[in-house]
């Protein structure tokens, strides 16, 4: 009996981690870490090895890949919070940066594909739609450390390195996991709360079982490069909020306005438009995402089963 490609799943402890580990447990021996495990039994039941790793530290990172050597590595492990990587940019560089290091120099000389998940934050905003072959430029603390991981991963891992930006992705994250914007406003709208939304940022966000299927044809297919993914659409944080209300049959009791930027002081450090082209993602990739509304009413359907 063949034995089973190794996959190594990084901060699998998140939204992404649930969904890529249901789309690859059938085909890949999965090896997981997070800072904290606190896996459902469901999850345990899926993969193969479980590591509580500190990525940070390289002598951990060593002895991970030295252990597991596996074939393909997902680096999911982010500090992603726009507002507490301002606030704490050491930290912010340490976790998203450093550790990029500490895989790239353990792993560039070995037979490891490497997958990482960058973020369009690496963007400034005023030229959206991004393809591939824009030249990044952050504004924020998290977008300067994603941006910097990828030029360590693009000038020591170019022939064996998949970069995929994404946009803000949705769903039912597992516990401990760091919310997303449908379960937080879903939780808004189910207990009255009143919601300002802005009607003038733009992005073009994806579920997060979209993206685990993309990773995964990126897996099958031992796809190189960047890849933008996100939805077909461009919309604002108002708009995803009213087609959550439609996609789950809600009456919500709270009322929900569409307000202008200038309402939020914090999005100053936040990017007008970081809508993504996924052009390259349909036909290289031969991906087309659903509907915002079908992404939506499948995590309804999901929740009632």
């Amino acid at each position: 009996m063949t034995q089973k490609p190794v996959v190594l799943i990084t901060g699998a402890v998140s939204l992404l981690g649930k969904y890529l580990i249901r789309e690859l447990y059938k085909s890949y021996t999965l090896v997981i870490t997070a800072h904290h495990i606190s896996f459902d039994i469901e999850f345990r039941n899926l993969v193969s090895y479980i590591e509580q790793t500190d990525i940070t530290k390289k002598s951990e990172v060593e002895r991970i890949i030295s252990k597991y050597q596996p074939r393909y590595m997902v680096h999911l492990a982010s500090l992603s919070n726009i507002d507490y990587c301002e606030k704490h940019p050491h930290e912010a560089y340490r976790v998203n940066l450093e550790s990029v290091q500490n895989i790239v120099e353990m792993i560039k000389n070995i037979p490891v594909h490497f997958i990482f998940t960058s973020s369009s934050m690496v963007f400034s905003g005023d030229n959206a739609p991004y393809t591939e072959a824009d030249i990044p430029h952050p504004i924020n603390v998290y977008g300067k450390t994603k941006s910097a991981a990828e030029k360590i991963i693009q000038n020591l891992l170019p022939d064996k390195s998949t970069i995929i930006r994404s946009n803000t992705l949705f769903g039912w994250q597992p516990k401990r996991a760091r919310s997303n914007d449908m379960n937080y406003y879903l939780n808004e709208i189910n207990n009255g709360r009143p919601l300002n939304l802005t009607n003038r940022r733009f992005f073009n966000p994806l579920s997060a079982d979209t993206a685990a299927r993309i990773i995964r044809r990126i897996i099958d297919n031992n796809s190189k490069g960047i890849f933008h993914i996100g939805g077909n659409y461009r919309i604002t944080r108002f708009e995803f909020v009213k087609k959550l209300i439609e996609a789950f049959d809600l009456k919500p009791l709270t009322s929900v306005h569409a307000v202008p930027n200038s309402f939020f002081p914090a999005f100053e450090s936040r990017p007008i438009d970081t809508t993504l082209n996924i052009e390259k993602m349909t036909w290289e990739l031969r991906i087309n995402p659903p509907t915002l509304l079908e992404q939506l009413q499948f995590f309804k359907k999901e929740k009632l089963s």
